[in-house]
């Protein structure tokens, strides 16, 4: 009892002191602040599943997990009808060209990917056995193919259809106007190539030397 005496009589003049009792009301507020406030935090999100005995409940669930439901559908319709609506969505897609850079940048890797390796031939792949059967295969169905192409234009229908066609096709040419089928330029070149070959036809000793025998022999 005497110690607890000696300790109060030794404190009591330092609690008298206006620097210690500001110390100490600062020191008391400050840990009471801070123990509130780490209770209400926990209390948040704390117990996560109510805490019972006997069925009866001690520590109710926590804020945050108990209105869970509610929280997650007031935050997605704030985020969706506030700050992602779907005309935002919809403008950075295809308003600023983001999806089709997306879809051009994944079609040339798939193709860069594709052309960048080597792929075996028809044949190679086969098995070796199976190689000189269908070799046999494609050479005899060639030359059945060209049988029948050959068979095709030879006959009478084939000639005939042909024949019409190519009939067709000069009649509608000379049904046309000289001027539609000959613009100037085209006329133009063809001047130009008549005059230049009757000039070196003119111009040729062979034309000089027939002229010179037929003066001669007159």
């Amino acid at each position: 009892m005497e110690f607890f005496t000696d300790i109060s009589n030794a404190v009591t003049p330092l609690l008298k002191n206006i620097w210690v009792q500001i110390g100490v009301l600062i020191f008391f507020a400050t840990a009471h602040g801070y123990v509130g406030a780490w209770l209400a935090v926990r209390m948040l999100f704390r117990p996560r599943e109510p805490f019972k005995v006997l069925g009866i409940t001690l520590f109710p669930q926590g804020m945050i997990p108990r209105h869970r439901d509610r929280l997650a559908n007031a935050i997605g319709k704030a985020v969706g009808e506030e700050l992602v609506s779907q005309e935002t969505i919809m403008e950075e897609l295809l308003g600023k060209d983001f999806l089709r850079r997306k879809i051009r940048g994944v079609i040339d890797s798939y193709t860069q990917d594709i052309t960048s390796q080597s792929y075996p031939s028809l044949i190679e792949t086969l098995p070796t056995n199976l190689r000189a059967p269908v070799l046999e295969a494609i050479t005899s169905l060639q030359f059945r193919v060209a049988e029948h192409i050959e068979n095709v234009l030879k006959s009478e229908d084939s000639l005939a259809t042909i024949s019409g066609f190519v009939e067709r096709r000069v009649d509608e040419v000379l049904s046309r106007r000289v001027s539609s089928v000959v613009n100037d330029e085209r006329f133009e070149d063809i001047v130009t190539f008549l005059e230049e070959r009757i000039r070196s036809a003119v111009q040729s000793p062979a034309l000089e030397q027939k002229v010179r025998g037929f003066i001669s022999s007159r």
